[in-house]
């Protein structure tokens, strides 16, 4: 059963191992309740309130507003590395448990709490599955495609309308 763990917030913090000079990436669990919302297609915002982003540019924004990774995940990285990982280390607004997170399909719709709804749009978001689509388009394909293997872009592209319009118009030759 898929559960929701822990809605992280960050705050803007100086950085020199980003372009912009600061992050929002190391969040930690809001004690008090957290309102979801559409922030506005291309703002760079997020949809989690008392959120920072830090780089605006690839962060944030209607099909970037709220970033999903399941505790699994990073219990794998917390094995890996030695050290305990907290909720929201690696920048997740929501951490979640028993949701394969990495395998969800582009436009997979989720029900979190009553009355938000979150779609699935790119790399980076559950925790009731409302709606899975016919495809085969996931999460760790995209950003496969996306990054270090450009030859899979032919396979996101054939979806056609199944993928957000932005992405579509980044897979035109």
């Amino acid at each position: 059963m898929a559960t929701l763990l822990s809605v992280n917030i960050g705050r803007a913090v100086a950085s020199r191992h980003t372009d912009t000079g600061v992050t929002g990436i190391d969040k930690r669990p809001s004690a008090t309740p957290v309102e979801l919302h559409d922030p506005g297609l291309g703002t760079g915002l997020s949809g989690v309130s008392g959120d920072a982003i830090g780089d605006p540019r690839s962060h944030g924004g209607t099909d970037q507003a709220v970033y999903a990774y399941a505790r699994e995940d990073l219990d794998h990285w917390q094995a890996e590395l030695g050290r305990p990982l907290s909720n929201g280390v690696f920048g997740e607004n929501l951490t979640t448990a028993g949701l394969d997170v990495s395998g969800a399909l582009v436009g997979e719709r989720w029900q979190v709490g009553d009355e938000c709804v979150l779609e699935v749009t790119s790399p980076r978001i559950p925790v009731t599955v409302l709606h899975r689509p016919a495809h085969g388009v996931t999460i760790a394909l995209m950003f496969r495609a996306l990054t270090t293997d450009k030859a899979l872009q032919p396979q996101l592209a054939a979806e056609g309308d199944a993928l957000p319009e932005p992405l579509r118009r980044r897979l035109v030759p």
